[in-house]
């Protein structure tokens, strides 16, 4: 798995502040033969505090059976630092898959639970999530389910 903020062409180069307020920051999942993906991937630091001081955000994701799950792999910081999730992105989507995938959902630490939209992609082959109404916030973000209801 491999996290990235994508750079518009025409943007400017930003500082970090700017990044954690405004790029977007897309997860990125490339499936292994038996359909697993592992990472311990995001990292963000607010700029203003040192990781000295436990001030960041580090999760660790697996994907598996059309479930991604999240663990905060930093227990000394349990607030919101970075912007959150944007998108998510599974890759080597098979078209039945992508065609099929009816239902998509991530599951906050509080049990409730936000649906998401699906955004398939079969020339590319993967299949893309986001969460309508804004980033996801890792510190919340426990599960997601997707599949054919």
């Amino acid at each position: 798995m491999v996290a990235f903020q994508p750079q518009k062409k025409d943007a400017p180069y930003m500082t970090t502040s700017e990044v954690n307020e405004n790029a977007e920051l897309h997860l990125v999942a490339n499936r292994d033969p038996n359909g697993w993906a592992k990472g311990r991937i995001v990292f963000t630091d607010d700029s203003d505090s040192s990781v000295a001081a436990g001030q960041y955000e580090s999760y660790e994701f697996h994907l598996s059976a059309g479930s991604l799950k999240s663990w905060n792999m930093n227990r000394d910081n349990l607030n919101k630092v970075g912007r959150g999730l944007d998108a998510i992105t599974i890759v080597d989507v098979t078209p039945a898959e992508s065609t099929q995938t009816d239902y998509a959902c991530w599951v906050a630490q509080n049990d409730i639970v936000y649906n998401l939209e699906i955004f398939p992609d079969t020339t590319q082959d993967t299949l893309t999530f986001r969460d309508a109404t804004g980033p996801i916030d890792l510190t919340q973000f426990r599960n997601l389910y997707y599949g054919n209801s």
